[in-house]
């Protein structure tokens, strides 16, 4: 899924409004709600304060009537986008205005780079701010005000390193773009490729007490017959291996 940022102190309301307007002036699309709503989980307690526990669709048809509407996907219903209520709909294949798979951005992901690096470099940034990037415990990316202190750990990406469908709509050019962008970047701050790829997931085991590794090894009727003082669970149960 991707996404999205918005300046500091944007309402959710207008929010809605500029990502519904950028989507279908770029792209003729409207904005899934439920991406939407991954965006104002964001700003929770703008959300809380406007949304007053109404669900998105409710808040769109109180609030934004006027400006923004809503269509249901043909093949489920369940899946929602809001486009702009003047939007001129091509009701004869409305799916051609649900977001569709970007194969150029399929190649990006094959390449091993993370996605939020990925999606700093391709997010439209927004004027009067300035996106910095964090690359360590975990990389991600945000966008600040121009004014605002860029924290010790974090750097700034440059506007002229962005690049969106606006700049060059062509797909499989805009990803190569990026990833060149991106290489580019990493190399001026003399960072390895591992700083910048997708990190697997790990599963770390809890390490188990000596009393479950005991307890792991019997069976459900020898279980039954074990009657053991409550000190020495305690001490068998505290006691962590591996």
């Amino acid at each position: 899924m991707e996404q999205m940022h918005s300046p500091s102190g944007e309402s959710i309301k207008d929010l809605i409004n500029r990502l519904v307007k950028e989507a279908w002036e770029q792209r003729r699309e409207g904005v899934l709600l439920s991406r939407l709503g991954s965006e104002i989980a964001r700003k929770p307690e703008i959300a809380k304060a406007e949304l007053k526990e109404r669900k998105l669709s409710a808040y769109i048809e109180d609030e934004l009537s006027e400006s923004i509407i809503t269509l249901a996907s043909p093949a489920n219903p369940i899946v929602r986008v809001a486009v702009p209520k003047d939007a001129e709909i091509d009701t004869s294949d409305v799916n051609r205005h649900f977001p569709r798979a970007d194969p150029g951005r399929k190649a990006a992901h094959a390449s091993g780079v993370s996605n939020a690096v990925l999606l700093a470099f391709s997010r439209p940034l927004a004027p009067g701010c300035k996106r910095v990037i964090t690359l360590s415990p975990s990389v991600r990316f945000a966008d600040i005000s121009i004014d605002a202190e860029v924290p010790g750990s974090s750097k700034v990406l440059d506007r002229k390193w962005i690049v969106t469908p606006e700049d060059i709509p062509d797909n499989n050019e805009r990803s190569r773009t990026i990833l060149g962008n991106i290489t580019e970047w990493r190399e001026s701050h003399e960072l390895e490729p591992s700083a910048i790829t997708a990190k697997p997931k790990s599963y770390a085991l809890e390490p188990k007490s000596v009393l479950e590794l005991m307890m792991s090894c019997l069976s459900e009727a020898e279980q039954k017959r074990i009657n053991l003082p409550l000190d020495l669970v305690a001490k068998l149960h505290g006691s962590r291996v591996g």
